[in-house]
């Protein structure tokens, strides 16, 4: 191919890049071309645009309500006392300042304190005493105002408490409302209340022991609806005190004022039972009740006591177990009393008491038939003394021994007045130990015995009614091939507690039919088709209903190998019911029914299978 001249080379390119004019370009740089003066204008607009609305929107962010403005003009603080003492007087400053430099136009302060704060004082009063709110109204610049608040906290001692102020204002040039909170934090240091309990250094079991609990309101106001509560010490049995409890047998005073300056004292009385030795202690708490009885505690204490043991050692044993048990109507309180001297001294005229009371006016216990082990009854207490065993008189160290007896519960439990529950309290007697004479009792922890309901209950098979009608159908005795038709009578009994979930089931033999023909006085009949269990259910049984009947039918058609037997028409009855007094769930059972019906007039004797 031929190479090109340089000649022949710019000849083609004039041709491709020459002008009109024949000319051609500085090829040696590129000029953009320019743009149209429209086009820089309508660019030019755009962009003004886009500032001008976004000053725009800024402007109404930061001047609109809820904006946020360069600074607050309302400038609030409170003054707290330090710390405070539960049920005395104390004063909070709640102040507020226009710090601005335009007026406050409008401005509210609402006081949120908590429900354990009484509130004595308001200077100046509110504008609405039951919302506690106050309205301010306009607030020049520089000007400043202050609320001051008396009262006194009930509170748990110690703990931290709060006051709270709500300030809602509106400055004179916004036409939107603000809002500021200032808070008092409060720490209940102490308590106008004190607590002291004062007590025996040493302590001997059996001995009468005595504590003395003392409340003082060291305040300037009287202390209300007080509470003073006592930990009793294990095996302490409280005997008296002074004043009495709020409620019997409960180691709880209440009192309604205690003037300032006042002491109030609460004595109590009591013994430390046998099996007691070493250090105890007796403690105590005041605290303050509010309307809905919510203790808060101002203050504890507590006194201890060595405890000596006496040189008397004993348990009280019913039925194998040292504990609160139950039993049912018929038992017998099988009871065993053991002793020792465990100490180096003899002691003279030794004497057991167990004393039986109970929530009744008639007791429980069938003493005709009781085995008092040797004792001698006296209205409800069995006493052992150096007259009955010789032992007694002297009972000399390391000697040992046990009494054995038998208290048998009644079974019919319904004689009006009879006691449900059984307290055994045992106590030990002696008149001299070593060379220390005096008279000494010493108590055991007393034992308690809860007698179950009489519930009863029974189930028969019947062809004839008690007016010998028939209430089956078919042949007399059953026969092979043909099918005999029977009722089943379940019946319960109960009058000492109310009972529920009284429940009474069997399950059907596999060739026993189930006629859907049941009926109940109270409760329900099913049957299940699954498992072919027939179930009595009756939620509530009072002791207002004595006793209570279901019935079902069931058929059979027995086989000719049946023939010379009794047909069984259901299998073992199981009964069971909850006491409500006891809480034990009470049960009976009850053996298979068959063809034979001892209890039927018209059926007996005809109840054999026969060909």
């Amino acid at each position: 191919m031929k190479r090109k001249t340089d000649a022949e080379i710019k000849a083609e390119l004039r041709s491709i890049y020459a002008g009109q004019d024949g000319e051609m370009p500085d090829l040696s740089k590129l000029d953009q071309r320019k743009n149209s003066w429209f086009t820089r204008f309508l660019v030019r607009s755009i962009l003004f645009l886009i500032v001008v609305s976004a000053l725009a929107w800024g402007g109404f962010v930061v001047w609109s309500r809820g904006g946020v403005m360069p600074s607050r003009p309302l400038k609030t603080s409170v003054e707290v006392p330090g710390d405070v003492t539960s049920g005395e007087e104390a004063f909070y400053t709640f102040r507020y300042e226009n710090s601005g430099n335009a007026p406050i136009a409008s401005l509210a302060m609402k006081l949120t304190v908590p429900p354990d704060f009484v509130v004595t004082s308001r200077i100046p009063e509110p504008t609405d005493a039951t919302t506690q709110t106050w309205t301010l109204g306009s607030l020049t610049s520089g000007s400043d105002g202050a609320i001051r608040i008396g009262g006194y906290f009930r509170s748990e001692v110690p703990s931290s408490q709060t006051l709270q102020a709500l300030y809602t204002y509106k400055p004179a040039n916004f036409s939107s409302d603000f809002q500021d909170i200032s808070t008092a934090k409060v720490n209940v240091a102490s308590s106008v209340l004190g607590l002291t309990v004062t007590g025996p250094e040493k302590a001997l079991a059996g001995d009468d022991v005595t504590y003395v609990i003392n409340v003082r309101n060291s305040g300037t106001k009287p202390a209300t609806n007080v509470l003073v509560g006592a930990t009793l010490p294990e095996g302490f049995a409280m005997t008296n005190s002074d004043p009495a409890p709020a409620e019997p047998n409960a180691a709880a005073w209440t009192f309604d004022a205690i003037a300032p300056a006042e002491l109030r004292a609460i004595a109590i009385t009591g013994r430390y039972s046998a099996s007691i030795s070493g250090e105890q202690k007796m403690a105590s708490r005041v605290s303050f009740l509010n309307a809905d009885d919510i203790e808060f505690a101002q203050a504890e204490a507590e006194a201890k006591s060595e405890v000596v043991g006496g040189a008397v050692a004993f348990h009280l044993i019913v039925n194998g177990s040292a504990a609160d048990q139950t039993a049912n109507p018929g038992d017998a309180l099988r009871i065993s009393i053991d002793y020792a001297n465990n100490g180096n001294e003899t002691i003279k005229r030794l004497g057991f008491k167990l004393a039986l009371s109970g929530d009744g006016t008639v007791p429980v216990i069938d003493w005709e038939k009781a085995d008092l082990g040797g004792g001698t009854s006296d209205n409800g207490t069995i006493s052992w003394d150096a007259a009955g065993r010789k032992e007694f008189a002297e009972f000399s160290p390391s000697t040992k021994g046990t009494i054995d007896l038998v208290l048998p519960i009644v079974s019919d439990l319904r004689t009006p007045g009879l006691s449900s529950v059984i307290t055994l309290s045992l106590s030990a007697s002696l008149d001299e130990i070593g060379s220390i004479s005096g008279a000494h009792v010493i108590d055991a922890t007393p034992l308690v015995v809860k007698v179950n309901s009489d519930f009863r209950s029974s189930a028969h098979a019947e062809y004839f009614d008690k007016d010998l009608l028939p209430v089956g159908t078919g042949p007399l005795p059953p026969k092979a091939g043909e099918t005999t038709r029977y009722r089943i009578v379940w019946r319960v009994a109960n009058s000492f507690h109310p009972l529920e979930n009284v429940r009474m089931t069997t399950n059907l033999p596999p060739k026993v039919a189930w006629t859907e023909n049941a009926h109940s006085d109270v409760g329900t009949v099913t049957f299940d088709q699954t498992t072919r269990v027939v179930t009595w259910l009756v939620d509530k049984f009072p002791t207002s209903l004595p006793g209570a009947e279901a019935t079902f039918d069931v058929a059979i058609t027995p086989d000719a190998k049946d023939a010379g037997t009794f047909y069984k028409l259901t299998n073992a009855i199981a009964v069971e019911a909850t006491d409500t007094f006891t809480k034990d769930q009470v049960s009976n059972g009850i053996d298979i029914l068959t063809t034979e019906l001892p209890e039927d007039k018209g059926a007996a004797g005809k109840g054999v299978v026969a060909e």
